[in-house]
């Protein structure tokens, strides 16, 4: 589809179907939602194309639309009266994918246009749980500008907070925090913690902790991962002063090197000079 509407007018006018499928079930509506060819698109919506046709997973070109990020494509199919929270074969709608992605911009469109901001997929997972998973800080924050439930739960009861933490989404957690979050991180009991230890994200454990999270959620495991963790801290800063200790000595050894070239270049030197001056005295009448 290289958005040629001229030559996409006259095969609609000569007859072709507008909505011929291809193996996938995509449409030629579907092909221009994925290329962000707007002037396809019109064409075809306006020729009565179906903003509905959903693919073989049950993606319709809203969806397409939103996970590329072509904004004006995503406009115009909404503009259009596309439906706004239409789910896939699993449950996701097209806030689900663009948070996903993070196509901040996609985000705010179907935001603005009322789509809901806490839908929820077949595992219960919303779009903010996506955006913290997978570190789209931008997407993350319109949701959150937009009132999305910071603590809400996945159908395990994970939050956003802990998909962040598992992944260590690092910017994502400080997003979190900054949104709203540290009351969650100090009512969890050590949960999100505990899931970055057991997953080895050092640096998302130790700024959850930094914000008062606690560090006794009530597993072995988790206590295990903790320990094991406080243990790499400590052999860390041992190894760092180590090295640093051992760097010092080098360089004080180069030092001591340089003292002792200096020394015996002086003596050489002394050394050198004596023996002329007894040479011009037995010289003398």
């Amino acid at each position: 589809m290289k958005g040629q509407v001229a030559a996409v007018r006259v095969l609609l006018d000569s007859g072709a179907d507008k909505d011929a499928a291809d193996q996938d079930g995509w449409r030629p509506l579907h092909w221009a939602a994925a290329k962000g060819q707007v002037g396809v698109l019109t064409t075809l919506l306006k020729r009565s194309a179906d903003k509905e046709a959903a693919d073989e997973t049950g993606l319709r070109p809203l969806h397409i639309a939103a996970v590329g990020g072509h904004l004006a494509a995503v406009r115009a199919l909404l503009d259009s009266g596309a439906e706004k929270d239409a789910a896939d074969g699993r449950g996701r709608r097209p806030l689900h994918l663009a948070a996903l992605t993070g196509q901040e911009t996609a985000v705010r469109a179907l935001l603005d246009s009322g789509a809901d901001k806490e839908a929820a997929e077949e595992q219960g997972v919303r779009p903010l749980h996506l955006a913290a998973l997978t570190g789209q800080v931008a997407a993350l924050r319109a949701l959150l500008d937009s009132g999305a439930d910071k603590g809400a739960a996945d159908g395990s009861g994970g939050t956003p907070l802990e998909y962040a933490a598992m992944r260590g989404q690092v910017e994502a957690l400080r997003a979190l925090l900054e949104g709203g979050c540290r009351a969650t991180v100090a009512a969890d009991g050590g949960r999100a913690v505990g899931i970055a230890l057991k997953k080895g994200q050092h640096a998302a454990a130790e700024l959850l902790m930094a914000e008062g999270a606690a560090t006794g959620y009530g597993s072995a495991e988790h206590w295990a991962a903790f320990a094991q963790w406080q243990r790499g801290r400590v052999a860390q800063l041992v190894a760092e002063r180590e090295a640093a200790e051992a760097a010092r000595e080098a360089e004080r050894a180069e030092l001591r090197a340089l003292f002792v070239a200096i020394a015996a270049e002086a003596r050489r030197q002394a050394g050198a000079g004596r023996p002329a001056k007894r040479r011009r005295r037995a010289a003398a009448p």
